[in-house]
């Protein structure tokens, strides 16, 4: 990995609201370029555009404000959803590196969601299990500026925003995208969970996807071993936006 070019970005956290429609026009235009480089040999421009909800710019948006709006159609899972957060690097007023995340809890009662979404991630829950995940949604950099490590300063950007023991989730398609499964799990910990079947490329084939888990305080520690990358963390924060 090179060092990132800090000098020539500039960083952002922000809750999905800050941005409005033509900048999450943008964000949806950099995620297709970034998918389309990774996969469109393997499922199709066609798929791509399913994928990232091209023809559908107001549902992709709409569905990043509030994630509810993608478990009413099926894209999501059932969940609580809160602390909304969207990490972006930039190069002049165009974004080149994006990440979604958010807390995220899952149960079949309300009170069970919600007891997780509040317990402390220090104190256990024996009786429930499973408590609020730091869910990683999403992420993108432009496919001219890849091998500069902006996707590790985004997740620290991310990250840092958590708890140190809140447990992170992260999907992958292992088979689709194998360097990122085995970057996951050998750089920065992460280990197999969930295996199962979905259809995000094509409503009739399927595609294995499989969730991941980590802890947020062991990602921010991996993520920031290599000096160069610890230099491009600490240059990203001195200038970071929330706004």
């Amino acid at each position: 990995m090179s060092e990132p070019k800090n000098e020539q970005l500039s960083w952002r956290v922000v809750p999905p609201e800050a941005l409005g429609e033509d900048e999450w026009r943008a964000v949806q235009g950099l995620m297709r370029d970034a998918f389309t480089a990774d996969l469109a040999f393997k499922v199709g421009l066609r798929g791509v555009n399913r994928l990232t909800n091209w023809a559908e710019p107001d549902y992709f948006r709409e569905s990043r404000l509030n994630p509810q709006v993608a478990v009413q159609k099926g894209d999501l899972h059932p969940g609580n959803f809160q602390n909304l957060l969207v990490t972006l690097a930039y190069e002049g007023n165009e974004p080149v590196g994006y990440l979604y995340s958010a807390d995220n809890t899952s149960g079949h009662k309300p009170s069970t969601r919600w007891l997780k979404m509040h317990t402390p991630p220090s104190l256990p829950l024996p009786k429930i299990g499973s408590r609020k995940y730091a869910w990683q949604r999403e992420i993108a950099v432009h496919p001219d500026l890849r091998q500069q490590g902006i996707a590790h300063v985004l997740g620290y950007l991310s990250l840092a925003e958590r708890h140190p023991k809140q447990p992170v989730t992260a999907y992958v398609w292992p088979r689709l995208l194998p360097h990122i499964f085995g970057s996951l799990r050998e750089q920065f910990a992460f280990r197999d969970t969930t295996l199962e079947t979905v259809y995000p490329f094509d409503s009739k084939k399927g595609t294995q996807q499989l969730r991941l888990v980590g802890v947020a305080g062991k990602i921010i520690e991996r993520i920031i071993e290599p000096p160069e990358t610890k230099s491009a963390v600490e240059s990203a924060k001195a200038g970071l936006k929330r706004q």
